[in-house]
């Protein structure tokens, strides 16, 4: 989850992390009277207010890492899509939409792979969803600081209003069988991490998210930068131990089955 990836355990942030803030930029040069000067064009795509520069504080170490919201340089509850917290256990991986493929099956009556161009045909739905890593708040209890922002100290969290198909939909395309009770979510970066969820809480705000949007679309599918994965995830407001970022196998069970990550893939 353009976001904590799936079983985001507690762990000790290492200390090469980068500056805590860009070094102070010059102030734009703006008229004295902006009354008398014509403005620039529009274009586009739009772009921040040269006035405001606010900056995830990221920790590069591969394959694991990081990048925190400035919480201090924000306002109102929606996280900007470029400043969405990030938390990767294997990097950032780059998936082809057009081969993008969603495989759900288990204890369903019909087994179906979903193209990206499927999920879109059904019905979608907007909301706003606080994610919050598992691992948020750990500089507040090891390292408290009187200096320390709230991006360090809380920086793991961030709300965004997603859009997508409700995985309720999907399970009722599938049929999911009277004696399923969980459901397991499956990641397809290179940790290939899987985590089981309660099937009720596909019945309520679950949902397939493939685009998020605020100050313009960060849309899931489209690549737009280095920071920016082609993925779709499941989101549910809570903790990223419930949050699978590039989903690509939902399996529905009788028992809850333990969180996994691929052997040698970073915490």
């Amino acid at each position: 989850m353009r976001a904590a990836g799936l079983g985001g355990a507690a762990f000790t942030r290492p200390r090469a992390v980068e500056a805590d803030a860009a070094r102070a930029a010059p102030r734009p040069r703006v008229p004295d009277d902006p009354t008398k000067v014509p403005g620039t064009p529009p274009s586009e795509l739009g772009q921040r207010s040269p006035f405001e520069q606010p900056q995830r504080r990221v920790n590069r170490r591969l394959p694991s890492g990081e990048s925190e919201t400035p919480l201090q340089d924000l306002r109102g509850i929606i996280t900007p899509s470029d400043l969405h917290f990030e938390r990767h256990h294997a990097g950032v991986p780059a998936i082809d939409p057009e081969r993008y493929r969603l495989l759900v099956h288990g204890m369903v009556e019909h087994p179906t792979v979903f193209t990206l161009g499927d999920l879109k045909r059904f019905p979608s739905r907007s909301q706003i969803c606080f994610l919050e890593c598992s691992g948020n708040g750990g500089p507040g209890y090891r390292e408290i600081k009187r200096e320390c922002t709230p991006q360090q100290v809380d920086g793991l969290t961030s709300t965004s209003n997603w859009t997508g198909v409700p995985l309720s939909i999907l399970f009722r395309e599938v049929g999911v069988k009277p004696g399923a009770r969980w459901f397991l979510a499956e990641g397809q970066d290179a940790a290939v991490m899987a985590r089981s969820i309660p099937l009720a809480k596909a019945g309520d705000e679950a949902m397939v998210a493939y685009a998020e949007s605020y100050l313009g679309a960060r849309v899931l599918v489209q690549k737009l930068g280095p920071n920016f994965p082609t993925f779709l995830q499941y989101v549910s407001n809570g903790t990223s131990l419930e949050q699978a970022l590039m989903l690509f196998n939902v399996s529905a069970a009788d028992v809850e089955r333990e969180w996994t990550r691929r052997a040698g893939a970073a915490r």
